[in-house]
């Protein structure tokens, strides 16, 4: 009897934790801003964005891409990159 009543506590421990871990990591993964999101105009890059988390402080970059072109007629090119930090990014109202 006692066998019984110790392996249905563990198995019950067991499947609680295993239920929180997953719905830590689930929230975790889906309030996460963490990643890279890239804009093109004239079906080249101009703008990229990137989002790291870490410790619930979030940090990153953006680069502005300059396009030009020689002329009306020639297509666009990448000409500079000018990558900038975003300065003190916070989320409002995080769920």
């Amino acid at each position: 009897m006692k066998t019984k009543i110790i392996l249905m506590l563990t198995a019950s421990v067991y499947f609680a934790v295993s239920v929180l871990a997953q719905n830590e990591k689930a929230r975790q993964g889906s309030s996460s801003f963490a990643g890279t999101w890239e804009g093109k105009m004239n079906d080249i890059p101009g703008v990229k964005l990137t989002i790291e988390e870490s410790g619930g402080k979030f940090t990153g970059s953006m680069i502005f891409y300059f396009q030009e072109r020689k002329d009306e007629n020639s297509p666009w090119h990448v000409a500079a990159e000018h990558p900038v930090p975003l300065l003190s990014p916070h989320v409002e109202n995080r769920l």
